[in-house]
C-alpha cells in the first residue's frame, strides 16, 4: 500500500527512511539477507595483501564489482527492484573485465585517447573479454550470459509496464505514485537470495582465475568459508522453494 504521508520530494526523508530499512532487514527477511550480506562481503576481503602495479586494470574493475554489487544488495533492502537488478548486470560485465584483464592487461582495449588529448571507450576490450570467457570458462560464461540476456535484459534494463506497477497504484480515479517499491516479501527474500548466488559465482571465477595465474593472492581460509556460505545459500534455496510462491524465482 502506498502511502499518502510521505513527502516524496523531501531527500532527507527519503534517505531515513532507506536506512530504517537498512537497519531493519534482518527483521523482514531473516537468514537470506545474512547470507546475502555475508556473501557480498567476501567480495571485498577475499585478496591478500598489496596488488602488484601490473595488475592495475584487474583492481579497476574489481572496484566496480565490488561497488556494483553492494549497491545491487542495497537497492532491493531499500526497495528500488529495478535499481537493484542494473547494479547486477554492471557487477557482472565489471567482473569478466577485470579477469580478462589479469591474463590481457591491454588497456587500449577499453580506452584510448583521441589527438585532443580526451579518452574515449573502446568496446574491443567488452567484446574480447566475453569471447575469452566462453572458450575459457564456458560454466561461468553461461550462467552470466543467461542472467544478462535471458533475466535483467528482458524485465530490468529498459522502462516497461510491468515493473512500473511496482511503484504504483490506482484506487477510486486516484493515482499514487511512490519513490519506495511496494514490499512483497516473499519476492525480496528471492532477489536477495539471487543475489548471493550471483555473488558466489563471480567470487568463484575470480578464485579459479587467480589461482591460475599466480599473480595474485587469496586470503587464507577464503575457500573454507566461501564453501560455508554456498552451503548455507543452497540450504535457504531448498526451504525457500517448499513454499509455492517463491517456485517461479529460484
Amino acid at each position: 500500500m502506498i502511502s499518502n504521508e510521505i513527502k516524496w520530494h523531501d531527500l532527507e526523508e527519503l534517505s531515513q527512511r532507506e536506512l530504517d530499512l537498512v537497519k531493519n532487514a534482518y527483521n523482514d527477511y531473516g537468514d537470506v539477507y545474512n547470507n546475502s550480506k555475508e556473501i557480498v562481503g567476501i567480495l571485498w576481503n577475499f585478496i591478500e595483501g598489496d596488488v602488484d602495479q601490473e595488475s592495475w586494470l584487474f583492481m579497476l574493475f574489481l572496484s566496480q564489482t565490488r561497488k556494483s554489487t553492494t549497491l545491487s544488495l542495497l537497492s532491493i533492502i531499500r526497495r528500488h527492484e529495478v535499481q537493484g537488478f542494473l547494479m547486477v548486470r554492471h557487477a557482472l560485465e565489471a567482473a569478466v573485465f577485470s579477469c580478462y584483464t589479469l591474463s590481457n592487461p591491454v588497456v587500449e582495449e577499453f580506452m584510448t585517447k583521441n589527438i585532443e588529448g580526451l579518452v574515449e571507450l573502446n568496446d574491443k576490450g567488452k567484446q574480447s573479454a566475453f569471447k575469452w570467457l566462453e572458450a575459457n570458462y564456458k560454466t561461468h560464461s553461461d550462467l552470466i550470459r543467461n542472467w544478462k540476456t535471458k533475466f535483467i535484459n528482458n524485465m530490468f534494463a529498459h522502462a516497461n509496464a510491468l515493473t512500473s506497477f511496482n511503484n504504483f497504484e490506482s484506487t477510486n480515479s486516484k493515482y499514487l505514485h511512490s519513490y519506495f517499491d511496494i514490499q512483497v516479501t516473499h519476492i525480496t527474500k528471492a532477489e536477495l537470495w539471487f543475489i548471493a548466488n550471483v555473488t558466489l559465482c563471480l567470487i568463484d571465477l575470480f578464485s579459479v582465475i587467480i589461482k591460475k595465474q599466480g599473480k595474485i593472492k587469496l586470503v587464507n581460509g577464503i575457500e573454507e568459508k566461501i564453501n560455508e556460505l554456498g552451503i548455507d545459500n543452497e540450504r535457504i534455496k531448498n526451504v525457500m522453494k517448499k513454499d509455492e510462491r517463491f517456485a517461479k524465482w529460484l
